[in-house]
């Protein structure tokens, strides 16, 4: 028979601890009397973790906020598991911060369920620590909302295992924050699946350091979405390891604002194929793919860092350049080349060069052309 509301609460502490000393005693008193007990009364109960299924899901919400940092601490996970939403959001960060993780206990956090995560209020996942969240799994993680992720603090974030199979990889990317994503490792970063990157906004990409711009490897690179490519800032575009650069799409150079073309370094600059037939993995001739609006946004010194012959080795920049290309370069660009650059032409490459920017050519340069470039020669020499 239950017991009256009146009844219940006038049960004394010594009086309840006696009778719940066994399981048995537990599941002998009735759920619909336990809801009916004190916050007092809840919170002095010493064996909480013998509570039953029926009894903590009839706990109110006020009951819930009652319990003790050790009586949270003391539950199982199956109790964790019964805990309605109401319930579970009503834990203080305090409680929250008593859930156990990892090979400290119960493990509270590698079984709490999907729907329970995705219950959770903003302020309860920001007191989450490192080892809680370091405890939880893919499919775990993959339940934080975008909102929540950012309610992640950094070194959590950081804990995420980074396996290659791990569980930063179900992380929803779109949710990390500035402060979040400019504390991420070097094993982070490599751990971002290329759909994660293509996730990233264009404003969340700036905010990443260049060491980290660093560590992104060429597939990476490769889906950096066309919104985030030109939010790059120059100093994040000059530290793109030169290795990383005969992965990049001609699509992602295309998009590159002047400023962002400019700050190409010597060694990036170098780096574009022009003949990659030898380099599996590399995009074929970027150099003679990118458009005339690219091409022309080159600096004048940046064109005589382009390679030639032997300079040049297997990626001849100068050598492989298509007619296309080299009629697409301003006149102030073919000045700009060295005579061991223009000796690098044929007389077909040179015949390419547009009739308007003939005139740009210096008298070192024309003399620089050898006899073998044929009917090249004879244009040029009577251009100049």
């Amino acid at each position: 028979v239950a017991l009256s509301t009146t009844q219940v609460p006038s049960i004394s502490i010594d009086a309840l601890n006696k009778l719940f000393s066994t399981n048995g005693e537990y599941e002998s008193f009735q759920a619909e009397d336990f809801n009916k007990l004190t916050t007092r009364q809840i919170a002095s109960l010493n064996d909480f973790d013998l509570v039953t299924e029926s009894q903590i899901k009839q706990m109110t919400v006020g009951q819930t906020s009652a319990l003790t940092v050790n009586q949270v601490g003391s539950m199982t996970t199956e109790q964790l598991n019964w805990m309605t939403a109401a319930n579970l959001k009503t834990l203080s960060t305090k409680q929250i911060s008593a859930l156990t993780y990892g090979s400290s206990g119960a493990s509270h956090l590698e079984n709490i369920s999907v729907n329970q995560i995705a219950e959770l209020e903003n302020t309860q996942v920001s007191k989450l620590s490192e080892d809680q969240v370091g405890a939880l799994s893919g499919t775990q993680i993959a339940a934080f909302t975008s909102t929540q992720v950012g309610y992640l603090n950094s070194k959590a974030v950081n804990s995420i295992d980074t396996a290659s199979d791990g569980a930063f990889s179900r992380l929803d990317v779109t949710g990390v924050q500035s402060t979040q994503l400019n504390r991420l490792g070097e094993s982070q970063i490599r751990a971002l699946t290329t759909n994660q990157i293509a996730a990233l906004s264009g404003n969340q990409f700036k905010v990443l350091t260049t060491s980290q711009i660093n560590d992104l490897d060429s597939d990476q690179i490769n889906n950096i979405s066309a919104s985030a490519i030109v939010e790059l800032t120059t100093r994040q575009i000059s530290n793109i390891d030169a290795a990383q650069i005969p992965g990049v799409l001609v699509t992602q150079l295309d998009l590159l604002q002047d400023s962002q073309i400019r700050a190409l370094t010597k060694e990036q600059l170098q780096a574009l194929t022009a003949d990659n037939t030898e380099s599996p993995g590399s995009q074929a001739n970027q150099l003679n793919e990118l458009s005339s609006a690219t091409l022309q946004a080159l600096t004048t010194r940046q064109i005589s860092h382009l390679t030639w012959g032997e300079g040049g080795g297997a990626n001849n920049q100068i050598g492989n350049m298509s007619e296309g290309t080299i009629k697409a370069l301003t006149g102030e660009q073919i000045r700009a080349l060295s005579t061991d650059q223009i000796k690098a032409f044929s007389g077909s490459q040179l015949n390419a060069i547009a009739s308007e920017d003939l005139k740009y050519l210096t008298k070192v340069q024309v003399q620089a052309l050898s006899i073998d470039d044929g009917e090249g020669v004879t244009q040029l020499t009577a251009a100049t």
